[in-house]
């Protein structure tokens, strides 16, 4: 809950955030006066969002991070979250013990929904750079200040990127290991470069949600136990490299009659995730490997969609192999089929895989550039 101590816009009046009543009575005022009297200051004492969302709201305009003995990684994401939130509101940031927290691995949250991922390097680049490009103070190295500064423009602007990113993941995130699909977490391999490119969308400051079908589950050859292990094996590799999904959503009946509208070719999970993320269709971006990932997102009303050739989009692969066409490309209607993609889910664009994808949808904002048409229904980007 929210408690107000102390004068309201001016002076030095203590806004206390705390999803827990015990911090809402902590003895701050020493170490609030060796920090100076901002005009409304918000100690950070839990990890609940709501800190993140009073700042957000405006209702406070600095952070004081209260570091916590053998959980590093955990205040980490804090403070990481606290910088974007006082960048956002334009305050500072300061540790309550002067104590300088560990950087690594940092995760965060930005105020309106974006998320933007951290780690390593990037703690520095983006968010403390951002901070220190809008005036704020942190108290590290003179080399760190100087570098943060440095990139702190274009660290403001990509935390203003907020969009959606549904993924399909066996032959996009993680191998394709055949029917019936990935039924033990051992069997779960992330194809490579994908961890990377799920963590430059994050850096991007995009939502993640995996959109995936699990008949497996239904036709009672995995139990939800079990995908639930393959799910945490799926976040532990991505969280190798810094990355992480924020969703992920399964429709686990079998294809057929009785389908649920959940199940791709319906844009049942698309749709959920929009409606979860309060983003629409024009800033929905949707990558699969299979026509049935592409019916989905035409269904779902989503414009930008890729399809890898990853997977079973290795057929798509082929028969632009076989027509000397090199990637990536966008298929346009033809009279027929164009590389066996039918024509109700074109125009596509076909990549490499995951990685290729995401660089050029960071690159331009869109999954295609300006193409040429070589006269039979194949534009080559």
């Amino acid at each position: 809950g929210l408690r107000g101590e102390g004068g309201g816009g001016g002076g030095g009046g203590v806004l206390c955030v705390s999803d827990h009543e015990r911090y809402a009575d902590l003895p701050i005022s020493s170490a609030l006066s060796a920090l100076g009297p901002p005009p409304r200051l918000l100690p950070l004492c839990c990890g609940s969002l709501c800190k993140y969302a009073a700042v957000a709201l405006g209702s406070a305009t600095a952070f004081i991070q209260h570091p916590v003995k053998g959980f590093p990684r955990l205040k980490t994401w804090d403070h990481a979250a606290g910088v974007v939130c006082v960048l956002e509101a334009g305050g500072r940031v300061s540790d309550l013990h002067g104590a300088e927290l560990p950087m690594s691995g940092a995760r965060a949250f930005v105020p309106g929904g974006g998320g933007v991922a951290v780690s390593n390097g990037a703690v520095h680049e983006d968010l403390l750079a951002a901070a220190i490009g809008a005036g704020m103070w942190w108290r590290g190295p003179p080399a760190v200040e100087m570098e943060s500064a440095l990139a702190a423009t274009a660290a403001r602007r990509r935390l203003r990127l907020p969009f959606l990113v549904c993924i399909d993941r066996d032959g996009v995130i993680n191998e394709d290991v055949g029917s019936p699909g990935v039924t033990d977490a051992a069997d779960l391999r992330l194809l490579p470069g994908a961890a990377e490119a799920v963590a430059a969308l994050n850096a991007a400051g995009a939502h993640v949600c995996v959109v995936t079908n699990q008949s497996s589950v239904g036709r009672g050859l995995l139990s939800p136990k079990g995908l639930q292990r393959i799910h945490d094996k799926l976040r532990e590799e991505l969280s190798r490299s810094g990355a992480w999904v924020d969703g992920i959503l399964v429709a686990c009946d079998a294809a057929g009659q009785g389908a649920s509208r959940r199940r791709k070719p319906g844009p049942g999970m698309l749709e959920e995730a929009m409606s979860h993320f309060g983003v629409g269709p024009a800033n929905t971006v949707f990558i699969g490997d299979t026509i049935t990932d592409m019916q989905a997102a035409v269904a779902a009303g989503i414009q930008r969609r890729a399809l890898v050739s990853t997977g079973y989009g290795a057929t798509v692969r082929a028969a632009l192999d076989a027509e000397g066409v090199d990637l990536p490309v966008t298929l346009v209607p033809s009279a027929g089929q164009t590389a066996g993609v039918p024509p109700d889910v074109l125009p596509v664009t076909v990549h490499r895989d995951l990685e290729a994808t995401v660089r050029l949808l960071l690159k331009y904002g869109q999954l295609n550039v300006p193409p040429t048409t070589n006269g039979n229904g194949v534009r080559s980007c």
